[in-house]
């Protein structure tokens, strides 16, 4: 991203708050967009058909939209539907209660997946589960899927039981085989209960010792990065070790 498309987008977000902006970026230039959206405040829209001669025509290199105070500097269920869907890059600006847009950034379709321990947490980008999908696909080739999910899904009232859905779909069935926890080994993959609700997730990456990324109070929290901790700490909670058959 060019750093005056970085400019355009943030200067977008700026004048448009309290209301989401959004654009495109054709060619690498940012080139805003009107929002059509039904509630402006809270969500964005931007005409298919703008969208789709872009898509038609090879050239666009990302979906922008901002997140207004008191938005989270984080996607939506929403956001990562949209960006699947769309397969290519999305960017969210995050605008402060005082109208200042800060730094944009990226998720899906190719865009770089940062580095293992020096990432800021941030949901649905840079969380427990990115941590393992990119450990494996740095450390074994292995690209696991991602899925669209909501902040905090295991505390609604009939919560999807995102992990456990999703384990025979993503290919663990076939690719993954469940083991002993006094087996695990480093490329093990760990399943973690918390509030009754298997919803956290890390990797033995030595012997006896679990790399995770905790989550906060906030879906974005740029001072919690993922931590090694000894296995034997967490071994109450664990539901499931897995590791893959490759």
């Amino acid at each position: 991203m060019t750093p005056a498309a970085l400019t355009a987008m943030r200067a977008d977000a700026a004048a448009r708050a309290p209301l989401e902006s959004c654009g495109l970026v054709v060619d690498g230039e940012y080139r805003p967009c009107e929002n059509i959206a039904g509630s402006p405040r809270t969500s964005f829209r931007i005409e298919p058909a703008i969208v789709l001669e872009a898509h038609r025509l090879g050239s666009l290199d990302a979906i922008i939209h901002s997140h207004p105070h008191p938005y989270p500097a984080a996607p939506s269920r929403h956001d990562m539907v949209s960006q699947r869907a769309h397969d290519v890059p999305f960017g969210i600006v995050p605008v402060s209660e005082t109208g200042e847009a800060g730094e944009p950034f990226f998720w899906g379709a190719g865009t770089p997946r940062p580095h293992l321990y020096e990432r800021p947490y941030r949901w649905g980008v840079t969380d427990c589960y990115s941590l393992c999908r990119d450990y494996y696909y740095h450390e074994r080739g292995i690209d696991l899927p991602d899925y669209p999910r909501a902040w905090r899904w295991w505390r609604e009232d009939e919560h999807p039981d995102l992990f456990r859905r999703h384990f025979a779909a993503a290919g663990f069935r076939a690719g993954f085989v469940a083991i002993d926890t006094a087996e695990a080994a480093p490329g093990d993959g760990v399943l973690i209960a918390l509030d009754g609700v298997v919803c956290h997730a890390g990797v033995i990456v030595e012997p006896g010792l679990l790399l995770h990324h905790p989550a906060g109070d906030r879906p974005y929290d740029p001072a919690r990065r993922p931590r090694r901790d000894l296995l034997a700490r967490w071994l109450p909670h664990v539901r499931l070790v897995v590791r893959h058959r490759a």
